[in-house]
């Protein structure tokens, strides 16, 4: 893992984060959270659920308290200034964590992370359909889209939500920043050998072995610019969020993230 964090730092990107649910043995988190301190690397945890909902959903036993633990010990970090990213928990709302969102959405705040949250949806090849995921009482979701709006700490813009709201409607707006601004939107998913993933789960190349400005001039990425072209689009935070600047020019968002930073000041 150091060497590809040690990488994509030379390499100048935009923004780096590590995607993580946290939930490793306490001598593995110490080492993740060294390393994301020592390159200055954004901390993203999933956080989907409290007690038996966490173990259930996650499949696995004491998720809450094991992901907390790494969490509480960012906290410290962040204290003594020697982590100075914003880490961030990514909720996804489903039919088996509904009805815990205030209490998630409470509970994070109390930890002062930063929050992204979505709903479950299985529309990208990147997801698995699950029925018994899906939330499907309109006036659900109207609530739990009330509840996010009035969260502390959002750091999904509130534009975004509006999309949602549309899409969930029947909508099917296409926002892709492959597309629309491939230099400033694009996300691509490192994984552990240095192999660069894209939305649709197709390799572009390797970080370790190949050179980006390559890559971006090869077949590779040509191909893949013809499936994006031809997908018809999904509406998701990992993606929509950074497709398109002038989507940010929205009442909401703004006074959103004006009062972040006076809180933050």
């Amino acid at each position: 893992m150091e060497e590809i964090l040690k990488i994509a730092r030379k390499r100048e990107f935009r923004a780096i984060s590590l995607l993580t649910n946290l939930y490793y043995p306490e001598d593995h988190q110490d080492k993740v959270i060294s390393l994301a301190s020592k390159y200055d690397i954004g901390i993203h945890t999933s956080y989907d659920g409290l007690g038996e909902v966490a173990d259930m959903l996650r499949g696995a036993k004491d998720v809450q308290a094991t992901v907390e633990r790494g969490m509480l010990k960012i906290n410290e970090l962040r204290s003594k200034g020697l982590y100075k990213g914003s880490p961030t928990a990514t909720v996804v709302v489903s039919a088996l964590n509904i009805k815990q969102l205030p209490m998630i959405i409470a509970r994070l705040e109390e930890l002062n992370w930063s929050m992204n949250i979505d709903f479950y949806r299985w529309e990208s090849s990147n997801h698995r359909e699950n029925d018994i995921l899906k939330v499907k009482d309109p006036d659900q979701i109207k609530e739990a889209l009330q509840q996010i709006r009035n969260t502390h700490g959002l750091k999904t813009p509130l534009w975004y939500y509006d999309g949602l709201e549309s899409r969930l409607e029947g909508n099917n707006r296409k926002q892709c920043p492959y597309l629309i601004s491939p230099t400033f939107g694009s996300k691509f998913f490192i994984r552990e050998n240095g192999d660069i993933y894209t939305c649709m789960n197709r390799v572009l190349g390797n970080l370790v072995r190949d050179e980006l400005e390559d890559l971006f001039a090869g077949d590779t990425w040509k191909s893949l610019k013809v499936d994006f072209d031809r997908c018809r689009g999904c509406w998701n935070n990992c993606f929509t969020v950074s497709s398109r600047a002038l989507s940010y020019v929205h009442f909401g968002t703004m006074r959103q993230y004006l009062w972040t930073k006076h809180r933050k000041t």
